[in-house]
């Protein structure tokens, strides 16, 4: 029952709605970093899995419960590989990631 396109995305037009710049930037693939932060329920995951969707980004999705620091490093040199030999973007999402400490988020500003 979760929502599949921009569209059917509901409750958080100020966001995603038309006109937004959100909204142009995940329609025109020009998606660069975003954070989602919001109560559960508000729709970060449904939102994730709708660029995946729309974008030409291959998406990769990490769970920071499950996932540690070497999973990503490992997916990030996939992405740049991926960029290099086939031009084609990624996008990681990596959900719960507030459960990761200080030192362990600081792993993707490196």
């Amino acid at each position: 029952m979760r929502p599949r396109t921009l569209d059917e995305f509901s409750g958080q037009e100020g966001v995603v709605g038309p006109g937004t710049l959100l909204r142009r930037a995940i329609e025109q693939d020009r998606l660069t970093s975003v954070i989602f932060w919001g109560p559960p329920g508000s729709g970060k995951s449904t939102l994730a899995q709708i660029i995946a969707r729309t974008t030409k980004a291959k998406f990769e999705n990490y769970s920071a419960v499950t996932s540690g620091v070497a999973d990503i490093r490992k997916v990030i040199e996939q992405a740049k590989e991926r960029k290099k030999k086939l031009g084609q973007k990624t996008i990681l999402f990596i959900d719960e990631i507030h459960r990761w400490n200080k030192s362990q988020q600081n792993m993707l500003y490196s």
